[in-house]
């Protein structure tokens, strides 16, 4: 999700804009809504040169069209990294029950149980879990590769880890899609941020506070002062 820490940008030209790593969506976008609305009703006063109300109308649409495909993608991610979580709990799972049977099995049988005896089945990450799990597969297809342990033979536990290694490919395809359509996002937040608030700059100089369109839009806009 976007941060949730709230950053109160001046109300200056751009160039004198401090850069902000992320903008809270939220708050750009209702001031750039706000501008649109001021923008219309001063039309008949006072026009920006560098923004014309449909050029408004296209940044509106382009933030909210921003954030749903960032909305999308996290909602991707939650659902993948669900996935990842239940295939490595399986694995787990399975990785202690086949260590345990096969150091059982083959306690009679030092040469083949020397191949299990440094084997633990980690839980700590996915990492570990991952190498402990060729560890046991690569001993399994040593020792005894037409065993069965509980209801599993090697093929079937090589599909377990293949799966974890498929999902986790995936979790990390759809982590780095969310990167770069958060990073997207916060790049036009910038600009917008950038010209609104350049927007507020000559509009304030143009239009007096004595005035009631002055007036009017000092208290209209958000500006986080």
């Amino acid at each position: 999700m976007l941060s949730r820490n709230r950053t109160q940008l001046p109300n200056v030209l751009p160039k004198e804009v401090e850069v902000v790593t992320m903008l809270i969506y939220d708050d750009v976008y209702a001031r750039v809504q706000a501008t649109y609305e001021a923008q219309q009703r001063l039309s008949p006063t006072w026009q920006w040169e560098e923004k014309s109300l449909a050029d408004w109308e296209a940044l509106l649409r382009r933030l909210r069209s921003e954030k749903a495909a960032l909305d999308d993608t996290e909602a991707g991610v939650d659902v993948q990294m669900g996935a990842l979580e239940a295939a490595r709990k399986t694995l787990h799972q399975h990785t202690k029950q086949v260590l345990g049977l096969a150091k059982v099995r083959f306690r009679n049988e030092p040469a083949k149980l020397r191949a299990f005896a440094a084997l633990q089945a980690s839980n700590r990450s996915l990492t570990e879990l991952r190498q402990v799990a060729n560890d046991t597969l690569a001993a399994w297809q040593q020792t005894d590769p037409d065993a069965h342990f509980g209801t599993l033979d090697t093929n079937a536990y090589a599909a377990l880890l293949a799966t974890l290694n498929d999902t986790d490919k995936d979790a990390g395809g759809l982590r780095a899609a969310r990167q770069q359509t958060r990073q997207a996002l916060n790049k036009s937040l910038k600009v917008a941020q950038g010209d609104a608030v350049a927007w507020y700059a000559v509009a304030t100089r143009v239009l007096p506070a004595d005035t009631p369109d002055g007036q009017f839009l000092r208290a209209h806009i958000p500006t986080g002062r």
